[in-house]
């Protein structure tokens, strides 16, 4: 229980150094865009991926990590606990994190929702590990 928890830690560390980077080279690729946009497609702005906003909220990176790992511990024990119930335990991946549960806590601090910032985002994780769960075996019946 101890590992997860530093390692979870010296990731959220990794992800500042790794967003300090990021902000470097978002200010050179968007000042390149710009010029070549102006001559081939006036009028365009560019798209940038949602870790692009990483920065504006390090709390938000903080706290979506560390409260996204909280909720998939308990969701695993869980699984474990109901073996009648859940046949597997499905251990999520952290694509999901970057994708969706970053996000949300970030749009929950600019909304200063600080009553609901928490425990939403732990309801939300819970929720996408057993919806894999039941949509394994929904698929398992199908084939």
């Amino acid at each position: 229980m101890v590992f997860p928890l530093i390692e979870a830690f010296t990731f959220v560390a990794g992800m500042s150094i790794l967003m300090s980077g990021v902000r470097m080279f978002l200010a050179e690729i968007t000042a390149a865009f710009v010029i070549i946009s102006e001559k081939y497609i006036p009028g365009s702005r560019p798209a940038l991926d949602v870790p692009t906003v990483f920065p504006y909220a390090p709390n938000a990176v903080i706290i979506g990590f560390i409260s996204a790992y909280a909720a998939g511990l308990l969701a695993i024990a869980i699984m474990a606990s109901f073996p009648s119930i859940f046949p597997v335990v499905i251990i999520q991946l952290l694509t999901y994190v970057f994708s969706q549960e970053v996000q949300l806590q970030y749009l929950a601090i600019l909304q200063e929702d600080g009553e609901g910032l928490l425990l939403g985002h732990l309801l939300w994780d819970y929720y996408l590990h057993f919806y894999q769960l039941y949509y394994i075996q929904f698929m398992a019946l199908l084939v």
